[in-house]
This record gives structure tokens, sequence and C-alpha cells, in this order.
């Protein structure tokens, strides 16, 4: 009975999962059937065979950040209750379940750095983090804080947002769910709107990644910030111009009517500078033939020069 309720639980969130997704939860399965032996509540693990999902090669879930103004169009559609949750995660990258367990006693107004205190029984790396708040952040939080709060009642009392109202707040501020690349706006992509965000700032990439609470740098560079909401184009136009390379391609361009009327003219043979090349013994190093020569030879039989002897001989 246990493993026919646990394949047809299986198959139908199968659809729904990443691959990464299913072998956390064999994994967790496994570890609860095997209290169960211990507790001698069961005789065996019906799961104990039952193989893990590739996970290389499989298809992943690929987020985005949100832009400024999509943010700001989701902070507007939605209530009061959930837009603040919305912010919280864009503007501290704490994620879904770190946000539902956020306490008053977490978030630190009166200090020289108003942080938001990640406290280790709900963080992913069951480590303390203290997340500095925004100007932004902060001035939203004391607003949504109400008068006869305490210590231990939680900061979203109506909990924070799921997926399927996040896609509903979506639809009523006219961003798209998935856009035209296939990537996905759902709640974690407010983390990737974090670490986007940062980086815009001008913010060091070491600090972001400690703001960001991840081990490696590579995961905040990489995978949580979008580079299409990076400003490149602005970027590269404030770029400073290069005066004395500007200078010179003028010259070599003749605007400056220093070459602009030596255009179309003919030296003399004997007045031309000769080329750039080491002749061949016996022939005049600016005829044409020469150099062709020449650069046949080099490029067929760099070593010493053997074609040139030959020719002497003949």
């Amino acid at each position: 009975m246990t493993s026919r309720l646990i394949r047809s639980s299986a198959g139908a969130i199968n659809e729904n999962l990443s691959p990464r997704s299913l072998n956390h939860y064999l994994s967790e399965a496994r570890s609860f059937l095997n209290w169960l032996i211990k507790s001698e509540r069961i005789l065996a693990n019906p799961l104990s065979k039952v193989s893990k999902v590739e996970e290389k090669g499989r298809a992943t879930r690929v987020r985005r950040a949100f832009s400024d103004a999509e943010l700001k169009a989701l902070l507007k559609v939605a209530p009061a209750y959930r837009s603040i949750a919305y912010l919280t995660a864009a503007r501290s990258g704490l994620r879904h379940g770190e946000l539902a367990k956020l306490k008053w006693a977490d978030v630190v107004f009166d200090s020289e750095t108003p942080h938001i205190l990640a406290r280790a029984a709900t963080t992913k790396n069951r480590l303390d983090s203290r997340i500095p708040m925004t100007k932004e952040l902060e001035k939203e939080l004391l607003k949504h804080r109400p008068k006869s709060h305490r210590a231990n009642h939680p900061v979203f009392p109506k909990g924070v947002p799921r997926a399927r109202t996040l896609r509903l707040d979506l639809e009523k501020a006219g961003i798209p769910y998935q856009d035209e690349m296939g990537r996905y706006a759902d709640f974690h992509s407010l983390r990737y709107t974090w670490g986007t965000y940062l980086q815009r700032n001008g913010v060091n990439s070491r600090v972001a990644m400690e703001l960001m609470r991840h081990s490696d740098r590579k995961l905040t560079d990489k995978i949580y910030t979008d580079s299409n909401l990076l400003p490149l184009g602005e970027v590269v136009r404030n770029l400073p111009d290069e005066e004395n390379l500007i200078e010179i391609l003028t010259e070599i361009s003749g605007k400056t009517c220093r070459n602009g009327s030596r255009v179309g003219e003919i030296e003399p043979l004997e007045k031309r500078p000769k080329p750039l090349c080491m002749p061949l013994p016996g022939y005049d190093c600016r005829s044409l033939a020469t150099l062709k020569l020449w650069w046949r030879w080099r490029e067929s039989n760099p070593r010493p020069a053997i074609l040139p002897i030959r020719r002497l001989r003949a």
C-alpha cells in the first residue's frame, strides 16, 4: 500500500518538478522510511532499490530577473500584504521559505546599519546571516509594521504568495510568465533580481557574493546575474575617447588634406621607398615577381634559403 501510494504521488508530480527536486524528495522519503524501519513500524524500505533521476543533460528551468519597470508594475497591482513580500524578496534576496519564517525580531531598525537577520534555522546553508536593508526596503517595512506588533509575530502574517498567486499578479501587471527566450519569472526570480540589482549598481563581485550568501562567486556572476539587464550599451558609450588615436586616424583618412592631394598619384620607380622584405640573391626586391617568389618560398620552407641557391645554379 505504501509503495503504491508513493508511486502514484511520484507520477503526479513527475511532470511538474525538475530532476534535482525529484531526487531531493526521493532522498527525504528514503530517510523517513528508514526511520520507520528503526522504530519497527515497517519491515522494509520500498524505495531502497529506486534509482535517482539522471540530472545531466536534462532541461532545467531557466529564470530571469525582473526589470525595474516590471517590478514597479508588479508592486502596483498586488495587494499591500503581497507587495511588501515581493519587495522584500527583490531587495534582500531572501528565499520563499526564509520569508515565511521571518519574524519582527529578525528585522533590526535601531542600528547604524538596519538589517534583516536570516536565522540559521531558516536558511539553506544553516548559517546566520545579516542582510543590510536598502533605504527603500527599510521605509516600506516600517510602514508595514503594525503598532501592536510583538517580536515573535511573523512579518507576513497572511503568508508569502505562492507560485499560482504570483502568476495571477503577473498577468494583471502585463508581465509574461515566460519570455521569448523561454526563461521563467517565478518567485525565485526575485532573488535573481536582487543579484542583478547589485551588479547593475556597481557592487563589487566579492561583496555581492556575501550579500547573496553564496559560497561560490560563479553563482553570483553567472547564474544570479541577468546579463540582459546590465547597462552594456551605456557603459561602452561612456568610455573615454583616445584623442591621439583619433588624430592619427584622421590623418590617415586624408581629412586634414595632408594626404588628400596625393590620392591617385604615381611616383617614379626610383623615388618609391624600398619594400621591407628580405631580397633574394640575384633579384630586385622591388620587382613584383620577386616578391611573389619570396613569399612562396617563405611560406613553404621557412628554413635557410634553399630556393635562391637553386635559382643561382640554374
